[in-house]
């Protein structure tokens, strides 16, 4: 195994010796992208025929506290109570399940980072955009919690009462009227006579974001927990951060300390504590960006003495036949070195080949050499196989598979010892995951969330170090007082039911009470206060009133939003609301979801400027797509990634590989049609003709190039 290694290393070796001049050689210009008052480094590709700049949406994306995560040809962002899914080439972005038309140009990779057109990353956060001298970003004024609305009396017409829909966005606790930065639950619970005492917070806001849970029995338990402070540019981490160490060689574990990062001096202070093997570590990490390097030194401890001092050097390309890392360790007491690579296309070799010495710090899954072949069955699922060893534990073989839609996320890895997977789901009304971990816990578990209108609906199901624990519970949410209902399972005792009340004391603020079957006893009696904490307003700029007008059937109430922020519920026609200068998004939407207009643009400049939103019924739509007996196709030619377009509205989906395509249930004005859209057809074909919206939808895909029939004379 170990000479099949050494061959599997000196060919990556070969194939990637070209790719850190290939790296170096960017000569692109790339001016300096701000946000607010802060920049964001030079993130901007300068394009030539009077094309707007590029730029880099990770760098965005971090400096607004969202998340990124790159899969294969997409990207998952997610960040204040929204998840967006970006596809390289598309227009659409998928969210809680839904694929909308977002973009005008499509997302591009560009040496490994994902860049868009500076108006559609603007877009994609709902930022301001101006270029005035310099590309600067700004964020929109915060309406979450001081937005200002004042109805235009009209003439008293009788309004049919709609039911109430769960909005999860503003289910942070309280009653879930205002939407929040996070929340702060304490509860206690008395088991005989122990109190069991639990503090959770989980906050967000653009300085501070806080992630806290603490147990103890007759006492304030030790706190597993993690403090952001500062913004995106300059922040201190406390708690569990990431392991300084992690890559090829070191798998990285959990790490307990403290992080300085500064992107303007581009790196990062660590100080903290391995919890896998108990070393103490101090050190810094210089990244940059432009090349995909980065260079640690760590300073390893014993308590107080002096154990290793280890350098780090790590790279990574992106060239046209795949990915290529490298890594090199020194150590006082030993060296390692790692090399990584995996091929594009749909069937992949995969490989990652280290050494290291016996005497540094290695854990059991740490200096690995892995190759495995992995096929991708289709754009959402792969499946991989193939065999791992490293110096402590034997050769052996694993098989996985992973899959993924806009809304579900499922893995599965097997070895010849142990099985690990988890799964999760989410809608705008679900959030249900489940997991299983190998080793000494041996730990299993589901939870999840169901939000039907007025009722929310939890259950959990947890088994790990022998204690297994399960309820669900059911919960109304409407103003005023709530009931909760359900069955508990203690670990070691009986079912039992479980009763009480929840009793909001503000729209910030509630208390809840519940009696829960206990393992030794008849029940234990729980009680509960969560607070919401509000977001503070984020722009001292002026106010102006801006005049909404509802065009349609208004007989019902609405939800407005602004910026995608919840803004209040109307009864009437014509409103005003409070706004900053500049372009805002608004939509509305009835309460029982019949009714809803699309998300408008408007430039609100001086009091008085008018927003017009049309209503619409909401509805979805479904159908196939038909090529033609005569047509002739392109040899690489598929019925997947068509694009459908519906109009007016420029709503637009992308066919599957069987040709089928579905829009999610949203407002379309009654004259509507379908097509398809003629720029994702090859030359040799064109769309039927535009179909109106009922029932399943057949489109037709016709030749594109006229078919004439000659005959040439015999001679």
């Amino acid at each position: 195994m170990r000479a099949i290694a050494a061959i599997l290393a000196l060919s990556i070796a070969l194939l990637g010796s070209c790719a850190p001049a290939t790296a170096q050689g960017n000569k692109d210009n790339k001016p300096i992208v701000w946000l607010d008052d802060a920049s964001l480094g030079a993130i901007a590709v300068v394009r030539t025929g009077g094309k707007e700049p590029l730029v880099a949406l990770g760098p965005i994306a971090h400096a607004l506290d969202w998340k990124i995560a790159r899969m294969n040809g997409t990207a998952v962002l997610s960040g204040h109570d929204r998840v967006l899914i970006l596809t390289i080439g598309l227009r659409t972005v998928g969210e809680n399940g839904d694929p909308h038309a977002m973009f005008a140009e499509p997302p591009i990779d560009r040496n490994g980072q994902i860049y868009l057109s500076a108006h559609d990353a603007a877009k994609l956060f709902g930022l301001g955009l101006s270029t005035n001298g310099k590309l600067a970003f700004h964020r929109p004024q915060d309406l979450s919690s001081d937005t200002q609305i004042t109805e235009i009396p009209t003439s008293p017409t009788p309004h049919p009462t709609s039911t109430p829909r769960v909005n999860r966005n503003n289910d942070n606790g309280g009653n879930g009227t205002a939407a929040n930065a996070g929340r702060v639950l304490l509860s206690l619970d008395r088991v005989g006579a122990a109190n069991v005492l639990n503090i959770q917070s989980e906050t967000q806001g653009s300085f501070l974001t806080t992630r806290v849970d603490s147990s103890g029995v007759n006492q304030v338990g030790p706190p597993n927990a993690t403090v952001i402070v500062g913004d995106a540019q300059r922040n201190a981490s406390i708690g569990y951060i990431s392991d300084p160490l992690a890559g090829l060689i070191f798998g990285g574990g959990v790490y307990e300390g403290l992080d300085a990062h500064s992107s303007t001096a581009g790196g990062d202070l660590f100080l903290g504590r391995r919890l896998d093997d108990g070393y103490s570590s101090f050190g810094a990490v210089l990244s940059n960006p432009s090349n995909g390097t980065s260079d640690t030194i760590d300073v390893l401890m014993h308590g107080t003495s002096y154990a290793e001092m280890i350098l780090r050097r790590f790279a990574v390309w992106h060239e046209p036949w795949g990915d290529y890392s490298r890594e090199f360790i020194i150590g006082s007491h030993g060296f390692g070195m790692g090399f990584g690579a995996r091929t594009r296309g749909r069937t992949f070799l995969e490989t990652v080949v280290t050494y290291a010495s016996r005497s540094l710090p290695l854990g059991p899954n740490d200096a690995p050499i892995r190759v495995d072949v992995g096929h991708q069955l289709s754009d959402a699922t792969t499946v991989v196989a193939g065999f791992e060893e490293t110096p402590l534990t034997p050769f052996g073989p694993y098989v996985g598979i992973s899959t993924h839609s806009q809304n579900f996320v499922a893995g599965l890895t097997a070895t010849n010892h142990e099985i690990s997977g988890s799964v999760a789901y989410h809608t705008a009304n679900a959030d249900l995951q489940g997991y299983t971990v190998p080793g000494v816990s041996h730990a299993s578990g589901f939870e999840g969330t169901y939000y039907f209108p007025g009722i929310t609906v939890d259950a959990q199901s947890i088994n790990a170090l022998g204690d297994a624990e399960s309820f669900i519970e059911a919960r109304t949410n409407r103003p005023g007082l709530n009931l909760v209902t359900g069955v508990g399972i203690p670990s070691g005792g009986r079912p039992g039911p479980i009763a009480g009340l929840s009793i909001p004391i503000s729209h910030m603020l509630s208390v809840e009470g519940t009696l829960r079957p206990s393992a030794s006893g008849p029940y234990r009696l729980h009680l509960g206060l969560a607070a919401s904490i509000g977001r503070r307003r984020t722009s001292s700029e002026p106010m102006v009133p801006a005049n909404v007008r509802l065009e349609g059937a208004t007989s019902r109430t609405v939800r407005v939003f602004v910026d995608g922020s919840p803004a209040g519920t109307r009864s009437s026609s014509a409103f005003t609301i409070q706004v900053t200068r500049g372009t805002h998004h608004f939509s509305a939407e009835s309460l029982d979801g019949s009714e809803g207009s699309q998300e408008t643009a408007v430039n609100v400049e001086a009091p008085g400027d008018t927003v017009s939103l049309s209503l619409f019924p909401e509805h979805a739509v479904q159908g196939h797509v038909t090529l033609a007996a005569t047509a002739i196709t392109p040899s690489d030619f598929s019925l997947a990634g068509i694009t459908v377009l519906i109009e007016p509205g420029d709503i637009a989906v992308e066919t599957n590989a069987d040709g089928t395509f579905f829009f999610p249930r949203q407002p379309i004005p009654q004259d509507a049609t379908i097509a398809l859209d003629p720029a994702s057809l090859p030359r040799e074909l064109r769309p039927g003709p535009a179909l109106s919206l009922s029932g399943d939808v057949e489109l037709a895909i016709l030749p594109g190039l006229p078919v004439e029939s000659q005959t040439f004379p015999s001679h």
